[in-house]
């Protein structure tokens, strides 16, 4: 006997009008559940948007896949003016990767990041921080940061400066001793600097000082400019200091430095709207096209004009060290209030400028320095890389998190991207005109889509190493390194050889890839 489904069974013998009926019914009873649920979910997003104060992009952020794969999961506070305007974008786009969810101060926070100084108005919060908390400032960051602090160290990498009213007199006996000297004032309150006249400066005024101007700047395609280092404190006692050595920024002044006129600030200060590195002429060629980064762009125009590049770094070196070590009793005594200083660390930018002797000076150290790429949006790799490289650090940044709505090539660029493993710049740029011969192939216009995942495997091994060190391929000093030809090595295979060359070529350019 043959089965009949069950809607057969009903409606086998009814009308066709009854059985139409039946569907529109059954249909209105499935709009009406979806219309309740839909209800249901407004009243929910209500109810949390009420209680829990959350708009609807938090809600949206609390209901993304990163929640449901890493429970629980690590928070971040972001204390800031106007924090979701734009300008932390990056900031915040790396705690997300790492796989923090925003909360605030009344959240079980693991990190706070905060923009300004936070240590008035959240000082109760601060003095009170359980071990695992971390926060991006330290106490008395003040003494390195502070323009008016800074100068008045009066170390050998700053300009010439007197603090006003104070050394009033000593300035004047200055400038008649050198009266070709030209003088700048600055001040605490303002970021705005112009060359002045004696008559024209206010030397009554506290909290100014006037800095001695470096009349004869290094120029590349007539442009004054300043190399920003980012830095990172993650301790003051004992002092341990670290600079993130794979990129710097460049800045160039919007207008050329000669004929010198000082009524144009453009000519000889760095502002907001400084010319990017890719709009150089003599730079792009490395940059655009060689996907070189600023720092081995400057090194190689620096290279091929008879300066020495290690002299500079050495130089910005030392003069970071100096500066931390001069202040570290400072920073110390500032920090005494506070159960721990293992709960601190710092991002700063260094500014320095050089003159056309090669001798550089420190002209400012940036607390919370810009992170935003909207002026100029080539620099997202730099801000991303800067931030992720502090937090891992200072162990902040454990993992990547995804989510499938990303893309998964900007999340990796953040870690590393092409630019971080050329090598042999001068060979490349002028030698490498096809990809035939086997110096080439590591080249950034030859590197081939199965070489540049190892190379980029092997730079995060390096900047990941820790206490690790690495056995092959064989490392070795620098000044072996010169000597040593990995590619005519006949004991290693190709690929080995590939990658000793390209380990070489980093050696080079860092001795902190060597032994």
């Amino acid at each position: 006997m043959v089965r009949l489904c069950p809607f057969k069974q009903l409606f086998g013998h009814a009308s066709p009008k009854i059985f139409a009926v039946f569907v529109l019914a059954i249909l209105a009873l499935m709009g009406l559940n979806y219309l309740n649920i839909g209800q249901l979910r407004q009243v929910n997003e209500k109810h949390l948007r009420i209680y829990h104060h959350v708009n609807l992009k938090d809600l949206e952020r609390i209901q993304e896949p990163n929640r449901a794969a890493c429970p629980p999961c690590p928070n971040y506070w972001l204390y800031a003016p106007h924090a979701d305007s734009g300008y932390l974008e990056h900031v915040m786009k790396v705690f997300k990767r790492v796989g923090y969810m925003r909360g605030d101060k009344d959240s079980e926070w693991d990190v706070l990041w905060s923009y300004n100084y936070p240590f008035v108005k959240l000082q109760a919060i601060l003095e009170n921080l359980a071990s695992h908390q971390k926060v991006n400032h330290f106490p008395g960051l003040g003494y390195i940061t502070n323009k008016g602090n800074l100068v008045a160290s009066n170390f050998s990498y700053i300009p010439k400066a007197f603090r006003m009213p104070e050394q009033k007199e000593e300035f004047l006996l200055e400038t008649k001793k050198h009266a070709d000297k030209l003088w700048v004032e600055k001040s605490n309150l303002h970021r705005g600097i112009r060359i002045m006249s004696l008559q024209e400066l206010d030397l009554n005024s506290r909290g100014t000082f006037m800095q001695e101007f470096i009349t004869h700047p290094l120029l590349i395609d007539g442009r004054k400019f300043d190399i920003g280092v980012y830095t990172i404190l993650t301790s003051i006692k004992p002092l341990r200091v670290y600079t993130y050595q794979e990129e710097v920024m460049l800045r160039f002044c919007s207008h050329e430095y000669y004929p010198f006129d000082p009524t144009d600030v453009k000519k000889y200060v760095v502002a907001d709207d400084y010319t990017p590195t890719w709009e150089m002429p003599s730079l792009q060629t490395a940059y655009n096209h060689m996907k070189f980064s600023h720092k081995q762009s400057l090194n190689f125009y620096l290279q091929k004009r008879g300066h020495h590049p290690e002299k500079l770094w050495s130089q910005i070196r030392n003069a970071i060290q100096e500066l931390f070590l001069m202040k570290e009793l400072q920073l110390i005594k500032s920090a005494s209030n506070y159960k721990s200083t293992r709960n601190f660390f710092e991002l700063i930018r260094c500014d320095f400028v050089v003159d056309e002797d090669m001798k550089v000076y420190l002209m400012e150290v940036n607390m919370s320095p810009n992170l935003s790429s909207k002026h100029a949006p080539l620099n997202k790799n730099i801000y991303q890389q800067v931030v992720f490289s502090t937090l891992n650090l200072v162990g902040v940044a454990k993992r990547i998190v995804r989510s499938e709505k990303e893309r998964s090539d900007e999340a990796s660029e953040m870690l590393v991207n092409e630019r971080d493993i050329q090598i042999y710049p001068e060979h490349c740029i002028e030698n490498c005109t096809s990809c035939d011969t086997k110096r080439c192939r590591l080249c950034g216009q030859c590197l081939s889509t199965r070489l540049k995942p190892a190379l980029e495997e092997a730079f995060l091994e390096h900047v990941n190493r820790g206490n690790t060190r690495r056995v092959v391929p064989q490392p070795m000093s620098q000044q072996d390194m010169q000597r040593y030809q990995p590619l005519e090595d006949s004991r290693l295979t190709e690929a080995n050889q590939l990658m000793a060359w390209w380990f070489r070529g980093k050696c080079l350019q860092d001795a902190g890839w060597c032994m």
